[in-house]
């Protein structure tokens, strides 16, 4: 992707906002509730939401260290105790090239994971 001149950098916690907001009426309409919001500036501006249901919790966490965003889920639909976390989907993002155009696909490719994993339990 080359550089656009007049383009908008994103910057992470704008991206985790949106992809937040973007996640959230899924959450609310399967059962969830967000129990907490975290945003850790001494921690390379690392950022996570957590959501319980009483099916299972979900986490969205920006990764500033490692540049990457996690959608993950403490228990599988099939599972009947949670085995610790796993990876629903994991997104690479760039802080310094992070566009409207990425994050509005990465609100879609997120959305679409969590839509999945929501279908396993209905």
């Amino acid at each position: 992707m080359g550089r656009r001149v007049g383009r908008r950098v994103i910057t992470p916690q704008q991206a985790f906002d949106r992809i937040d907001a973007a996640i959230r009426p899924i959450l609310t309409s399967s059962g969830y509730v967000e129990v907490s919001s975290e945003l850790h500036p001494e921690d390379f501006g690392s950022q996570v939401s957590t959501y319980t249901s009483p099916q299972a919790s979900v986490q969205l966490t920006w990764n500033g260290k490692g540049e990457f965003f996690v959608l993950e889920c403490d228990r599988l639909p099939n599972e009947t105790v949670p085995g610790g976390w796993i990876d629903l989907t994991l997104q690479r993002f760039d802080p310094h090239r992070g566009d409207d155009q990425w994050v509005r696909e990465l609100c879609e490719d997120i959305s679409t994971a969590l839509r999945y994993y929501a279908e396993q339990w209905a």
